[in-house]
């Protein structure tokens, strides 16, 4: 998929495309997982997925919209560390 095929991408640094609502959806997965984690009291597995959750909303530099209000709250949270 190119950038000028699909209004959802965005090129990124290295040329390849960038799908902002799968990187949504996999936030959302993640701070699913962390919570679920977290819940369990799992905290090496929490702080791992943390730092995946970390790293793909690295990917989208603040792109929240379209988000749940649970996913922001994570994210914000996250991002305050």
């Amino acid at each position: 998929m190119t950038f000028l095929s699909s209004p959802i991408t965005t090129p990124n640094a290295d040329g390849g495309d960038l799908d902002i609502e799968e990187l949504r959806a996999l936030a959302r997965m993640l701070t699913y997982a962390r919570q679920s984690a977290a819940d369990l009291h799992l905290e090496t597995a929490a702080s791992c997925i943390e730092m995946a959750l970390r790293s793909v909303l690295q990917e989208t530099s603040g792109m929240i919209e379209g988000l749940s209000a649970h996913t922001i709250s994570a994210a914000l949270k996250i991002r305050a560390h």
